[in-house]
């Protein structure tokens, strides 16, 4: 009985300790093959956007932007003013990169002439932005990303030309 008793304690002690991180996942996203309606983001059936990518993710996690005939623009868009608009909060670093790893195999642009087209809106961010590259539409006045608020990580070969 005593036994019983022991393995049931340490069954319910073991129960109450906190569980490890969970392990990070790899998510994908292909601008020119990929589905936000059909996709799970696997690298089978990729995602369209980023900006679904992002809504899904966790800290941790790394969403590989897919270039299947380089280069790739990813023309996000979202909201009227036509540009990707980056408010969402991780408790740890997302990282957002080429899957190449080439920059410029994948350019982020704005869908419209807005004066910016990669806008960082959050309190904390935490994104880990590698091997991208960052371009704007409007040739004068305009910045590729605007950082509003937070301290985004740039990275390993990020441009804006």
């Amino acid at each position: 009985m005593r036994a019983i008793k022991r393995v049931l304690c340490v069954v319910v002690l073991a129960l109450m300790l906190p569980m490890g991180p969970a392990l990070a996942v790899n998510y994908y996203s292909d601008f020119s093959a990929g589905s936000d309606a059909t996709g799970d983001g696997s690298t089978g059936t990729p995602w369209k956007t980023l900006t679904k990518a992002l809504t899904i993710a966790v800290g941790g996690d790394v969403i590989n932007l897919r270039a299947t005939a380089p280069p790739v623009t990813y023309a996000e868009d979202t909201g009227a003013a036509g540009y990707l608009n980056v408010t969402q909060q991780f408790a740890d670093y997302v990282t957002v990169q080429s899957e190449s790893g080439v920059a410029a195999d994948v350019v982020i642009e704005g869908a419209s002439n807005a004066t910016y087209n990669t806008f960082i809106n959050a309190v904390a961010p935490k994104i880990e932005w590698k091997n991208l590259t960052f371009h704007t539409r409007v040739a004068t006045n305009s910045n590729a990303v605007r950082v509003a608020k937070g301290n985004p990580v740039f990275s390993r070969h990020c441009y804006t030309p």
